[in-house]
């Protein structure tokens, strides 16, 4: 297993690397919480970190909140090194987010221990993700399950109202799927970089309707991290925004343009989605609206902790503006 020491304490750091790798491990070392840092955002960064809790540059606390607040590429399970006396580092250390501590000085067989500990714990962890990985890949061949019944239902309606709003749930349900597609691909289930999921996204929603229309797909997405639990709503507005100018935006014109948008600007991400067609009308905007499309966003805009305008100058221009 290997193992990342941060201990500004020479003779400490030699005896813990010494104890380390001969029980097998292998060890990394560092003086101080920034070196630490650094090493933990490797991508074969350590899984286990043992740090002193008083060091320079960096001490063990912030060097904690570092690691649970804006997250290593690999989790690591941390114990934290402390003297006896100290109980409120303790305290300090555990609700800053480290798992376990080891007071000083400490005995071998009680460090073996607590090592063992965390291997343990690391192994269900990895045995968690894989199953959540699979769950990811199972509740996508569900969701192609349902998004096949209800393209075949809306195929066999008489009522155009009804077969209509059978393929807009089906859109709906295919823009969940495109995530969860994206998820089981990727190492990581919780988050996801908006560059590798919303262009696929796009492209799905766009495609059914490109025989119809001679629409120019321009993209701008900027390569930044979402969770999986905001980029799902996300992605359904997507879909209704999408959808709504593919159908009605372009009525009476051979075709035009739309132009997707994602940026960040330090914790506030905006989305805008715009095209060059005929417009929309005064009377219809997200707060008062009563179709189904519009009160859909209105309500997952609001499960965002966002705001959505809508600007009317050569075309229609939707903007989504969110915190990260």
């Amino acid at each position: 297993m290997k193992i990342l020491i941060a201990e500004d304490d020479l003779t400490s750091q030699n005896i813990l690397a010494t104890l380390l790798r001969k029980n097998g491990h292998e060890v990394l070392v560092t003086e101080n919480g920034e070196q630490a840092w650094e090493i933990m955002q490797q991508n074969d960064a350590p899984r286990l970190l043992i740090l002193d809790w008083i060091m320079p540059v960096m001490d063990g606390e912030e060097l904690c909140h570092r690691i649970r607040g804006k997250e290593a590429v690999v989790p690591p399970y941390i114990i934290m090194l402390t003297v006896k006396s100290r109980q409120l580092d303790i305290i300090a250390g555990l609700d800053a987010g480290a798992d376990d501590y080891l007071s000083k000085p400490y005995d071998p067989d009680e460090l073996y221990a607590r090592i063992k500990v965390g291997q343990r714990i690391l192994d269900l962890q990895g045995a968690r993700e894989l199953l959540l990985h699979e769950v990811h890949h199972r509740i996508k061949n569900n969701m192609n399950t349902i998004y096949g019944l209800l393209v075949l239902q809306a195929e066999v309606m008489e009522e155009p109202m009804a077969a209509n709003a059978l393929r807009d749930a089906s859109k709906r349900v295919q823009s969940m799927m495109v995530l969860y597609g994206k998820l089981y691909q990727s190492e990581n289930y919780k988050e996801m970089s908006v560059l590798y999921y919303l262009p696929a996204l796009i492209d799905e929603i766009t495609e059914s309707f490109a025989h119809s229309l001679k629409i120019t797909i321009d993209k701008h997405i900027d390569d930044f991290v979402m969770s999986a639990k905001k980029l799902q709503p996300l992605g359904i507005i997507l879909n209704e925004l999408l959808t709504n100018i593919m159908k009605y935006a372009f009525i009476g014109k051979p075709g035009g343009t739309v132009t997707i948008s994602a940026t960040k600007i330090e914790n506030r991400i905006t989305f805008i989605v715009a095209d060059n067609g005929i417009g929309m009308p005064e009377s219809v905007n997200f707060d008062s609206s009563t179709g189904f499309g519009l009160m859909l966003v209105r309500e997952l805009t609001r499960q965002l902790n966002g705001t959505i305008r809508i600007e009317r100058s050569e075309g229609t221009k939707m903007i989504l503006e969110i915190d990260n």
